[in-house]
């Protein structure tokens, strides 16, 4: 019998030959060197682009850096082609640099491994065939092994160092085609297998981008935050335009990059807003995830942006999608490449700025953006997680059913946003990391809330873009628990919660944000099961459910605390003078709460308004958010109790009235509103859908079936776009179905498990794996038990 761990390799060796013959990528790609980017082979898209940049250097040369080596090494190698003097100009220093140079570590290859790629290719010439040999050899054995990293591996497509490891071997590929065997492997891997085959999108096991796209990735979230997500469309820009040069039309293979353009400007504030230390203002974007630098301002300042941006003007100078990119990167002055500001000096974006929609929902992490008089809002109804079920990143926060508001130029109240920070905890106890859902505008079930072994995601019951408001229910119930069937499972639970719904109603013309929390919570810690669980034990009606609102502190240094309480109300004044803003807020359910303010610490600048409820297991919590100019009259707010549902009335002299009522329930139902006196509307039922066009964002007039992809330019795929339940509690195990509908056989045996193993690791066709394992090895079917 064949050793299992020998067969496992043979297996692996002999399907990832038979994939890559089957799905390989194929690009015409020239002898000469350079080849990435620019290109001195006659009639080629990069030969053109070298002699564009090579009349912009006239008037606008080149820089040099000396901050960072590898940077410093391609722009002296981009010097040189610019003066037809390639082989003079990469100099003993660049030579010997490559000579050295070897992805050291992770971060490296993110930061410097195109830097390093470029340059062996714009220097090819000058290096002898031994320099060549002994490169090739070091950087194939290097960036296989980084392409096997689990961290950033195939499951984690919307990860920083999946991007970093599909364009390196992407560029690898190209820049040392002709000259190294395993070239093409590098090729077949970043495009076949990480990315989306052209020619076979349904390339079972591989188009792992393709997967997530479908699940997560529709509206073009860039979902990995605000510092690490930016990297998911810089990192591809010359990569994907090189292969594009030699025939993969890397770019028009998802809609995801144009949907990606139309995410940021709806992420993005269309004005400065004054930073939290009361300097200037800067240009900021929604924030979500880690994101250390947030804290400093200039979140939209970032050349990552500015790449893509650029690059998304160049390939599509007559779409729509051009003029909103311009203009993103023109009003906020964001930074480009030399060789993107060098191709867009030549180019003509040719069409006007599209008409856009108030609201805009990406399908895929359930972000919903909308707009009122002279504010933004953003709702969280999804989230990010660090496995492939919870959307293949890390960096993630526990921020579900989050809602943060901006207006004229100011935070109103946002999430506490860090990476690695500390902040004072729920209740002013201890401290806890800013990824904790206390640091969010989110509900806690005994000072917790989304726990990272939870359940599954959140689910949109209800999704409603109108005239003149927006509206959404989210049923955030499995995120806050864990599978709880044994001792070992139910420690890793938080037994609190047995219903947590979310609706958010938001009044445009009132600038007013009506937020109801259907809340239950049980008395599960006391059950035998948790015998090894070491948290609170209590009733259901003990439990302490708590809203959570912030708001930025005043004075220089945002250590002012900004919020003002009275009997069931709150207002916290941000800015100064004649330009103070104002959020103001009313709880109508449960009457007269008790409010505490907690300055979180740090250097955030932020305090937090807590207020919880306790004494039965069915709770509600009815509040009312507004924000206006400090000087104008506020929107009042009152509740009747119909018995079955509530109706709250708000008005404000210059900005009209609304009546919205509210089913109670556990679950989201029913509910209506009238606008200045009109008739009642309905709120929507289900979700209602949004496609993603070349001319803009459409909503439809027909509602979605909910957990069906909606957006984006392709088909709406049939059934859940989410798993049933994330990687942690996965269901009891069953037999694998092969592509005929038979099961194998011996699934619990140690050859099964390899065979599994196998497949997973390879991302491969079932019957493949199936008939290779078959042709080398029959198992006996008692093998191992």
């Amino acid at each position: 019998m064949i050793p299992a761990k020998t067969l496992l390799a043979t297996l692996l060796a002999t399907a990832s030959v038979l994939v890559h013959q089957a799905q390989a990528a194929t690009l015409n790609i020239p002898q000469s060197h350079p080849r990435i980017w620019y290109s001195t082979a006659a009639g080629t898209p990069g030969a053109a682009r070298l002699a564009r940049a090579r009349t912009y250097n006239n008037s606008n040369p080149a820089p040099s850096t000396n901050w960072e080596e590898a940077a410093r090494n391609r722009f002296v190698a981009l010097r040189a082609l610019l003066q037809r003097n390639n082989t003079s100009g990469c100099d003993s220093t660049i030579k010997t640099w490559l000579a050295n140079y070897n992805f050291p570590t992770r971060n490296d290859s993110n930061w410097s491994g195109e830097k390093a790629i470029v340059t062996f290719d714009w220097c090819f010439d000058s290096l002898t065939a031994t320099e060549r040999t002994n490169i090739i050899n070091r950087w194939n054995a290097r960036l296989t092994e980084l392409n096997n990293d689990a961290w950033g591996g195939v499951t984690m497509a919307g990860n920083n160092y999946f991007w970093g490891y599909l364009r390196n071997g992407l560029l690898w590929g190209i820049a040392s085609y002709h000259h190294n065997a395993q070239a093409q492997s590098f090729i077949d891997h970043a495009l076949d297998v990480r990315y989306r085959s052209l020619t076979n999108p349904n390339l079972s096991g591989g188009n792992r981008f393709q997967k997530w796209y479908e699940a997560f990735g529709v509206g073009g979230t860039l979902l990995e935050g605000t510092q690490y997500g930016a990297v998911m469309v810089d990192y591809p820009v010359m990569a994907f335009t090189t292969a594009s040069d030699y025939g993969y039309n890397a770019w028009d293979a998802s809609p995801f990059w144009k949907e990606a353009v139309f995410f940021l400007h709806y992420n993005a504030l269309p004005t400065t807003t004054l930073h939290h230390d009361g300097t200037t203002g800067k240009y900021e974007i929604f924030p979500y995830n880690d994101d250390e630098n947030f804290v400093n301002g200039d979140s939209a300042i970032k050349e990552d942006y500015g790449n893509f941006l650029g690059m998304m003007q160049l390939r599509y100078p007559s779409l729509p999608v051009a003029r909103l990119a311009k203009n993103w990167v023109d009003t906020r002055k964001v930074p480009m490449p030399w060789w993107i500001k060098a191709e867009l000096a030549s180019t003509t974006v040719t069409t006007t700025m599209p008409s856009l929609p108030a609201d805009y929902y990406a399908a895929g992490s359930e972000f919903f953006y909308g707009s009122g008089r002279n504010s933004r809002f953003m709702l969280q109804l999804g989230a990010a997680e660090s496995n492939e079920a919870g959307g293949g990143v890390g960096h993630h926060h526990l921020d579900l059913g989050n809602f943060q508001i901006w207006r004229k130029g100011r935070w109103l109240t946002r999430e506490t946003t860090g990476y690695a920070r500390n902040i004072v905890g729920w209740n002013n106890s201890g401290t806890v990391d800013a990824r904790a859902s206390v640091a969010h505008n989110t509900v806690l079930f005994e000072g917790k809330g989304q726990i990272d072994s939870r359940l599954d995601w959140a689910k949109v019951l209800r999704l409603q873009s109108a005239t003149g408001y927006s509206y959404a229910a989210v049923d955030m119930t499995k995120s806050y628990r864990a599978k709880a069937q044994y001792s070992w499972d139910a420690k890793y639970d938080w037994p609190f919660a047995e219903t947590a719904i979310r609706e958010f109603v938001y009044l445009r013309d009132l600038e007013t944000l009506v937020i109801l929390d259907r809340l239950r919570s049980g008395s599960d810690s006391l059950g035998s099961v948790y015998s090894e669980y070491t948290g609170p034990k209590m009733q259901g009606s003990a439990v302490r459910k708590t809203f959570v609102l912030h708001a930025t502190g005043t004075g220089s240094s945002a250590t002012g605390n900004p919020f003002t309480v009275s009997t069931g109300q709150a207002s916290a004044v941000v800015g100064t003078g004649s330009t103070q803003q104002r959020l103001d807020l009313r709880t109508l359910v449960p009457a007269n709460p008790t409010f505490r303010i907690i300055n979180e610490g740090s250097d955030v600048g932020q305090f937090r308004l807590e207020y919880d409820t306790s004494g039965t297991e069915q709770s509600y919590f009815l509040n009312v958010v507004s924000t206006r100019d400090n000087a104008e009259q506020a929107v009042t707010a009152s509740v009747v109790d119909q018995g079955g549902s509530w109706q709250i009335t708000l008005s404000q002299p210059q900005k009209g009235r609304a009546v919205i009522v509210l089913q109670k329930g556990e679950t989201s139902a029913g509910g209506s509103i009238s606008l200045n006196g009109g008739s009642a509307q309905a709120l929507a039922t289900t979700v209602q859908g949004m496609l993603v066009q070349n001319t803009g964002p459409l909503w439809g007039g027909a509602p979605a079936t909910p957990g069906v992809v909606t957006g984006g330019n392709q088909q709406a795929l049939s059934g859940s776009y989410r798993p049933a339940a994330s990687a942690q509690v996965q269901p009891a195990a069953r037999a694998p179905v092969s592509s005929s509908g038979s099961t194998l056989k011996s699934t619990g045996s140690r050859a099964g498990a390899y065979l599994r193993t196998a497949r997973a690791f390879l991302q491969v066709p079932l019957f493949v794996v199936r008939g290779l394992w078959n042709r080398v090895f029959e198992e006996p079917a008692t093998e191992g038990r």
